[in-house]
């Protein structure tokens, strides 16, 4: 079993406004590798972010962020594909034309200059997840633990910035590609804790509730 506590406390900032954007490239380059044109969006995305963005049991790429996408496209007669991205390389996808925009979870804060931005449409808290019977009960339980966090997400920006005090407790902080392997990892006990998204958080933790 798991469990989770936000970290509204400490991360106040992050909280405020996770926006997840239509955030357009600026030197735009031909894709060498998806046929693109004035009608076609290609949208680079994180394909193990449910359930903003991942595959399903049928092999096909779904999510709210995904779902908002084409309703974008169908209103302006676009074409709409959907190009997954390791997500430690968005920016240089984005940069290169492979992508025309980012769409998924991303904290807009200390970065309001740096990307074009759509509004913000969802608060998304930070939060921690642990086991059950891990005993850890609030932040200072996390002393001496080892926790995982997304490489280039929101946790680890906070973690190393705002609540860089809190990251020092750790015995360590590893940095992994995508969530369900921080999962694994925390229920085989490879690791004591998460600090992710909120959202994912809570579809990660309410489909094992299921099938368990």
């Amino acid at each position: 079993m798991l469990r989770q506590w936000q970290l509204q406390r400490y991360w106040q900032d992050v909280e405020v406004k996770i926006p997840v954007h239509l955030i357009m490239g600026r030197n735009r380059q031909k894709n060498q590798k998806v046929e693109n044109d004035d009608d076609t969006l290609i949208v680079g995305f994180d394909a193990s972010f449910p359930p903003y963005g991942y595959k399903d049991d049928s092999g096909e790429y779904v999510g709210f962020d995904l779902d908002l996408a084409q309703e974008v496209c169908d209103r302006n007669n676009w074409k709409l594909v959907k190009q997954p991205i390791d997500w430690d390389s968005k920016d240089a996808e984005l940069n290169s034309g492979t992508i025309d925009c980012i769409w998924n979870g991303f904290t807009m804060n200390s970065r309001e200059d740096d990307y074009t931005w759509s509004d913000p449409y969802i608060d998304n808290k930070q939060v921690v997840v642990v086991r059950s019977d891990s005993g850890i009960d609030d932040f200072s339980g996390l002393k001496g633990k080892h926790v995982e966090v997304q490489t280039d997400s929101s946790a680890l920006a906070a973690l190393g910035r705002d609540q860089k005090d809190l990251a020092a407790t750790f015995a360590d902080l590893n940095q992994v590609a995508e969530y369900n392997t921080a999962f694994m990892d925390l229920e085989s006990g490879a690791c004591d804790a998460i600090a992710m998204d909120i959202g994912v958080a809570n579809y990660q933790v309410n489909s094992r509730k299921k099938s368990g």
